[in-house]
């Protein structure tokens, strides 16, 4: 049986290289989140393109119809290839993910990959030689840092 994923947002760059990689790979590749004539949305691989309402902070309408979507179409896969599509998946994973399988990171890896000071921290932990830093939080603090 052919596998069927859902691969949310759009660019030139992961997007496309996701849908191709999957598509070669023999999965029916549906799009979503993309912006209406993207070119990318032109690939071959790509099945279908679905009109899925955008993401707007305290609004449920965006979840529910993904949900509804992932329970309709029985995806084995849901990824998301910018931060557009990453940072809802993310925040609402508890809510998701009874409807099917997410591409994401744990929580505590996105939270590190998602904040600069714990990924030094993280990294000088580790034995990793860093660049010297010097966090700033205004424009004077800028100034006399240089």
């Amino acid at each position: 049986m052919r596998g069927k994923v859902l691969v949310l947002g759009a660019d030139t760059r992961s997007f496309l290289t996701v849908v191709r990689s999957l598509g070669r790979a023999g999965l029916e590749v549906h799009a979503g989140w993309c912006p209406p004539g993207s070119p990318e949305l032109r690939s071959r691989y790509i099945s279908r393109v679905l009109d899925l309402p955008p993401y707007r902070r305290g609004e449920d309408a965006w979840r529910e119809a993904l949900a509804a979507r992932m329970d309709r179409e029985g995806y084995d896969l849901v990824i998301p290839t910018n931060d557009l599509s990453l940072l809802p998946l993310q925040k609402h994973r508890d809510a998701l993910e009874p409807h099917g399988r997410l591409y994401l990171l744990d929580g505590e890896a996105f939270r590190i990959a998602n904040d600069k000071h714990a990924a030094g921290e993280l990294a000088r932990k580790l034995g990793i030689p860093l660049p010297e830093e010097m966090p700033v939080g205004s424009v004077e603090e800028a100034e006399r840092a240089l």
